[in-house]
């Protein structure tokens, strides 16, 4: 028999005519900001996004960035910033800040869905990928990723390129489909996107490049 664990949440429901006033105050606050940034030449407002504070010596983390567009939004963003920085701080304190996390929230803060923030993300592993393994040349890259797969081809893909079919390991075609976007015929869907980042996320785990 197993035990189950539950959890609960209180949620304060608040009357419409009360949330829609909040709301206007924050659409005021937000103009009122926009209007002084762009009196101070803005055209939008670039934020990092990272830990207040990190151990002298230790860890590296990932940070994220975004560019905040000069609308009534701005005002709450700028405050949501704050408090991601503050949950970085944590999660990295906790040794639980996972390198895609300021990148997501980035993502998040500029109105972007998931799967344009994928495709960041997917070529920034795949930068990665190449540091780790010393390949740079398409041609290595693909060699490496056929080694590490040792003959699966369940992960392969097939395209096309300069007119002709050719097959490859997913991540490397995904590569090459994205970069050239309007010269194949070939296309990516999401969920191959989401496959491809899952296996250069093990790729490039500290464990798979010890082994």
């Amino acid at each position: 028999m197993t035990q189950a664990e539950t959890a609960t949440a209180e949620v304060t429901l608040v009357a419409p005519e009360t949330w829609d006033g909040e709301v206007a105050e924050l659409r005021a606050a937000g103009l009122r900001e926009a209007n002084r940034l762009r009196r101070r030449g803005r055209k939008f407002l670039p934020v990092i996004l990272a830990p207040d504070a990190m151990r002298g010596g230790g860890r590296p983390a990932q940070f994220g960035a975004a560019s905040l567009a000069l609308d009534w939004k701005i005002a709450a963003k700028l405050q949501i910033v704050g408090l991601v920085r503050s949950l970085l701080t944590k999660m990295y304190m906790i040794e639980s800040l996972d390198p895609s996390l300021a990148p997501v929230l980035g993502a998040a803060l500029e109105g972007k869905g998931l799967f344009e923030h994928n495709i960041g993300e997917f070529f920034l592993l795949y930068g990665r990928f190449e540091q780790m393994y010393g390949v740079a040349k398409g041609a290595e890259v693909r060699a490496k990723m056929v080694e590490i797969l040792k003959g699966d081809t369940g992960y392969f893909k097939t395209y096309q390129e300069r007119g002709k079919d050719r097959s490859g390991p997913l991540p490397y075609v995904v590569r090459n489909v994205l970069s050239h976007i309007g010269n194949s015929p070939t296309t990516v869907t999401r969920e191959e996107l989401r496959q491809a980042v899952d296996l250069l996320k093990g790729w490039t785990s500290e464990n798979a490049h010890r082994a």
